[in-house]
């Protein structure tokens, strides 16, 4: 069984084969030419899907390598800079 937490053994090995298979996959699709797809796609799902995917590695990302998480140092510090936005309140 896989576990989920990071840096076990079998971890790191679910990691590198999810890579390996990401790779193939896009190799597949580029030999095949199926990049036209994404011209059936809107523009507004393509940036909601970067943007999401910029939300959450801004969510999982540490600062000076303290357990605090940047979003929530980036509100707090958005509340420093203007205390009567009402966007934040701390715990």
């Amino acid at each position: 069984m896989i576990t989920n937490q990071p840096g076990t053994a079998q971890f790191v090995v679910a990691a590198g084969v999810m890579a390996v298979l990401v790779g193939v996959f896009q190799l597949a699709m580029g030999l095949l030419r199926l990049g036209v797809l994404v011209n059936f796609v809107s523009h507004s799902v393509i940036v909601g899907f970067a943007s999401g995917a910029g939300v959450l590695i801004a969510w999982a990302t540490d600062v000076e390598g303290k357990p605090v998480k940047f979003f929530l140092t980036y509100l707090r510090a958005w509340e420093n800079f203007y205390p009567d936005s009402e966007i934040f309140e701390a715990p």
